[in-house]
């Protein structure tokens, strides 16, 4: 896993009461409306990291999009591309003498995140291509839309307004045109980093945009990757990934009461797919994604064969309730009141969010709020069920 990405993922975000602006809403929908309704656009980008240790540098590319079709074109051949021509998805890394082909996704979003190895690979900026480019509409694009306010530091001409959204705290700035014009992505990384009283650098992620081009003709033979006799297929896009502590271990044992006084052990429900997602209320990444796994709970609901659980650690029923009932979150909750299974299932870092087989196996552990959460749970969970055994 690239070091951005464990800045991202592995410490935990302590963050203020989060609300949206209204004033900063009204100058942000014309832009996402913008992006949405325009099917062919072409934009230059550069991805600059600051301050990152080895994977300091910037990278120019171009980005092209025509109706279900776009591509990401490095301006340097040995860099990462991307291309969906509307058939294939093709991913391809010279680096590494790599390449990813899948059917092309549905959407734009499943399209951009619903890769782990490939958001780590891309040191995340794929992760600001999901959240911008998604071609939702403005409403749609609000739902998950936790913080938005103005904020100061950008250029005198332009408008810039700070989010919290996909589980990321990030920035953009825009024109005041009309319809606006998208200038910058950007992302401090400081407030992701554990306190220190040293001196250190200031860690950035950003994307400059510039040389729109709308409604813009493009030959379909842009969108099709070219596929090199020295490149090799590969189902690990990059690097090879560290598995996380459990996995392939058989789950450990625990006996925890949830809201109602019901106790549950993961021991006594072999035979059934089950999540275990292990939070608190202060974690800031936790908050991002307790939707995502109340919305999977209610959908597998009547379902026999897996249960979900969320999992507080080390906090009273009173404040978990009572954090429920204003969120609006239904699912089935354990209180963990004194770590036990926090420690035993190697949750150091919350949120956590644990997949066991019918076997009683760890298949797979998340750490972390990334944007493609959403998209690998429902798809590592459908593949599960869709075995007799494992």
């Amino acid at each position: 896993m690239s070091l951005l990405m464990l800045l991202l993922l592995q410490v935990p975000f302590q963050q203020k009461q989060m609300k949206v602006d209204e004033s900063a809403w009204a100058q942000l929908k014309p832009l996402l409306d913008q992006l949405h309704t325009q099917t062919q656009f072409a934009v230059s980008m550069k991805f600059t990291r600051e301050d990152l240790g080895p994977i300091t540098g910037s990278d120019d590319y171009q980005f092209r999009v025509s109706a279900n079709k776009f591509a990401l074109k490095p301006h340097e051949s040995d860099k990462l591309s991307v291309y969906n021509d509307g058939e294939k998805l093709t991913r391809i890394l010279p680096q590494a003498q790599q390449y990813q082909q899948i059917p092309a996704p549905a959407d734009t979003v499943e399209a951009w995140l619903g890769n782990r190895s490939f958001q780590d690979q891309s040191l995340g900026f794929v992760a600001f291509m999901g959240l911008v480019f998604n071609g939702q509409d403005s409403e749609t694009w609000r739902k998950d839309l936790l913080k938005l306010e103005l904020a100061e530091g950008g250029p005198e001409d332009q408008v810039r307004v700070n989010l919290f959204k996909g589980g990321m705290d990030f920035f953009l700035e825009f024109t005041k045109d009309s319809p606006p014009i998208l200038t910058k992505i950007d992302m401090p990384l400081r407030r992701y980093l554990k306190p220190s009283t040293k001196p250190r650098p200031e860690p950035r992620l950003y994307v400059d945009l510039k040389d729109w081009q709308w409604a813009t003709p493009t030959d379909d033979s842009f969108f099709k990757a070219t596929i090199t006799a020295d490149l090799r297929e590969t189902e690990q896009f990059g690097q090879n990934q560290k598995h996380q502590p459990l996995e392939g271990e058989l789950a450990p044992p625990f006996t925890l009461t949830d809201l109602n006084g019901q106790t549950f052990n993961p021991a006594e429900h072999k035979g059934k797919v089950i999540v275990l997602d292990f939070w608190a209320t202060w974690c800031g990444p936790c908050r991002t994604i307790m939707p995502v796994i109340s919305d999977l709970a209610k959908e597998y609901a009547e379902r026999k064969d897996i249960v979900i659980y969320s999992v507080n650690v080390r906090e009273d029923q009173a404040k978990v309730s009572t954090y429920l009932k204003q969120q609006k979150l239904e699912l089935p909750t354990l209180l963990d009141l004194e770590g036990t299974a926090q420690t035993d299932y190697k949750a150091k870092s919350i949120p956590q969010t644990v997949i066991i087989g019918k076997d009683g196996k760890v298949i797979k552990v998340h750490v972390g709020a990334s944007p493609s959460f959403k998209y690998e749970l429902k798809n590592e969970i459908e593949a599960l069920l869709a075995q007799d055994a494992l």
